[in-house]
C-alpha cells in the first residue's frame, strides 16, 4: 500500500531541510489579494539572494524593454513580472539554497523530473477525487 510505502520512507529521513520564515511568509502575501506591491517589495528586499535574482530575471533579455530600460528596484522588478512569476522565483531560489545548503545532494534535473511527475499525476487524479468527494449522488458529502 502506498500509505504504508511511504510512512515507511519518512521514517526514515533524519533530517529535512526547511525553508527560511521570510519565504513562508512570502507565501501568504501572495495568497492575499489585499497585499500591496509596496509590502511584498519590503519583504523581499530583507533577502539578497531573492532580490538579486528578481532583479536578474526581470532584466534578463526575456523581459528586457528598451522602452523601459533596465530595472533597479523591487518594485518595478515586481510590476514586470507579476506576482505569480514573482512568487515562482522566490519558492525556486528558495528551495534551490536550503537543499544546498542541507547535507541533502540535490540532482537538480532529477528533482524537477521528480517534481513535474507528480504535478501531473495530481492533476491527473484531482478529477477522480472530486467525483469521490461529490459522492454517488453527485452531492456533496
Amino acid at each position: 500500500m502506498f500509505q504504508d510505502e511511504l510512512a515507511v520512507k519518512l521514517g526514515t529521513v533524519e533530517d529535512l531541510p526547511t525553508l527560511p520564515s521570510i519565504v513562508l511568509e512570502l507565501e501568504r502575501m501572495f495568497q492575499n489579494e489585499a497585499v500591496g506591491i509596496d509590502k511584498l517589495a519590503v519583504v523581499i528586499e530583507q533577502d539578497p539572494a531573492i532580490t538579486s535574482n528578481l532583479l536578474r530575471v526581470a532584466n534578463s533579455v526575456i523581459y528586457y524593454s528598451s522602452v523601459s530600460g533596465t530595472f533597479a528596484s523591487v518594485r518595478d522588478a515586481i510590476v514586470r513580472l507579476g506576482f505569480k512569476e514573482v512568487a515562482r522565483l522566490v519558492t525556486t531560489v528558495a528551495l534551490i539554497r536550503t537543499f544546498e545548503r542541507g547535507r541533502v545532494h540535490l540532482n537538480a534535473a532529477r528533482f524537477w523530473r521528480s517534481s513535474l511527475r507528480a504535478a501531473v499525476a495530481t492533476r491527473a487524479m484531482a478529477p477522480v477525487e472530486r467525483q469521490n468527494e461529490m459522492g454517488p449522488s453527485g452531492s456533496s458529502t
